[in-house]
């Protein structure tokens, strides 16, 4: 799940610097609005694609390799870096429980706020005049205004309906909510406001054409900027982004040729579909250069059939509680060690319908006193959570590669005695 996330952010950060950089500007809004919405819909599904050239899958699931130094697992050095994972995890969940909190609580008090005014109905809208502290703005169909913008009523629902008609309060809502779930990455919050930003280029782009510009950025100076402004709602004159809102309406339209670099992001895509297919077929190849195990009963899943188990199997506790049951269990063989004996021993199991470890043997072995020491630590496993599909538990086939390494005075003891 970390990783998944890390990968997520890393694609933000990526397509979210593309758009700043080359986009941003332009004054192609509703494409801006189509890609800033698209940017974390792509990064939460890219890391679900592989190309076809890197989909092959092992003989059977393979597990993470163990490795043996003499007579103990470097197992302090393994877990000081896992350790890591389930604190992240809590601190990561702690911030989501934090931020879909005040999530809550906004659109609960913004949607508590709305039910206790008394609106009116026009033309599919619900609108209505307001002594308030707070800026006037509009979500989705309602729309307040501030009694202190009475003089620009008419603007201010022209503004606030092309709101309503765009959905930007639909944008607005998604938008927070990513936020909540990535809470942590700065880039999700810049990516907000100029969801934002670019929401308010749209409306200013469409009414500038249909009333006089000078006459509009007039009107949008008449508000109430200082004015606080409600979370999640589209407000009339931000303090914000007035400024830019000024600029960009009185900046020259791009041309045409301009639309070319929203092209660019299309083999941004596609290269990062490609790495992060070459970044996981590298980590297979690493760990899966074993060879094919026998072959297995019909009722065992390995291979491709791997793919139609829904839930695999689990050792208890995890890989970390598999990880510190063999650092516990396997010894590096003394007749091993005097022979200068070194290497990979591959064993494939199966974990049974009822967890049980079943069909332990040896795919690929280097000696037989190495081969032994792996072989039995594995027998000795106790039962596992067996895997499923849908409600069935079903056999599923591992293997598991254990690296037997003698340390550099030994390696060099046994030389000097050759």
């Amino acid at each position: 799940m970390m990783y998944y996330l890390l990968q997520v952010n890393v694609l933000l950060i990526a397509f979210y610097l593309i758009y700043k950089l080359l986009l941003s500007q332009l004054t192609f809004y509703r494409l801006n609005r189509f890609i800033l919405m698209s940017i974390p819909l792509t990064a939460l599904l890219i890391p679900f694609l592989r190309t076809s050239g890197f989909n092959e899958v092992a003989a059977s699931y393979v597990l993470p390799m163990v490795s043996l130094i003499n007579e103990d697992l470097p197992f302090t050095e393994l877990k000081s870096s896992k350790s890591w994972a389930p604190i992240l995890g809590w601190i990561y969940l702690s911030g989501l429980v934090f931020f879909s909190i005040r999530f809550l609580v906004a659109i609960s008090g913004l949607v508590g706020y709305l039910r206790n005014i008394d609106f009116k109905k026009e033309n599919g809208l619900k609108i209505a005049l307001v002594s308030t502290k707070e800026q006037s703005f509009s979500f989705f169909n309602f729309i307040v205004i501030n009694q202190k913008d009475a003089g620009i009523y008419d603007m201010i629902v022209s503004h606030e309906e092309v709101h309503v008609r765009l959905l930007h309060s639909v944008d607005k809502v998604i938008a927070e909510l990513l936020s909540c779930i990535f809470w942590f990455n700065p880039v999700v919050h810049y990516l907000k406001k100029d969801v934002t930003n670019n929401h308010e280029f749209e409306v200013d782009s469409i009414l500038g054409t249909s009333k006089e510009e000078g006459e509009y950025i007039h009107g949008l100076s008449q508000s109430f900027p200082l004015l606080s402004e409600r979370k999640l709602a589209n407000s009339f004159s931000s303090k914000s982004n007035l400024l830019k809102r000024i600029t960009m309406m009185t900046k020259a339209p791009s041309n045409s040729a301009s639309k070319l670099n929203y092209l660019l992001l299309i083999p941004a895509a596609m290269l990062a579909v490609l790495s992060f297919s070459c970044a996981e077929q590298l980590e297979d190849n690493l760990s899966t250069e074993a060879p094919s195990p026998p072959a297995v009963p019909d009722d065992v899943y390995s291979g491709e059939r791997v793919k139609e188990v829904t839930e695999m199997p689990q050792y208890t506790g995890g890989n970390e509680a598999l990880y510190v049951f063999m650092a516990e269990t396997i010894k590096y063989p003394e007749e091993a060690k005097k022979e200068g004996l070194s290497g990979v021993v591959y064993i494939s199991f199966v974990v049974d319908v009822k967890g049980a470890v079943t069909d332990a043997k040896v795919v690929k072995g280097i000696h037989p006193v190495l081969d032994n020491a792996a072989l039995e630590v594995v027998k000795m496993m106790p039962d596992w959570i067996p895997g499923k599909i849908g409600d069935k538990e079903v056999s599923v086939e591992f293997m598991l590669p254990i690296s037997f390494k003698l340390n550099d005075s030994e390696q060099g003891d046994k030389k000097k005695s050759e």
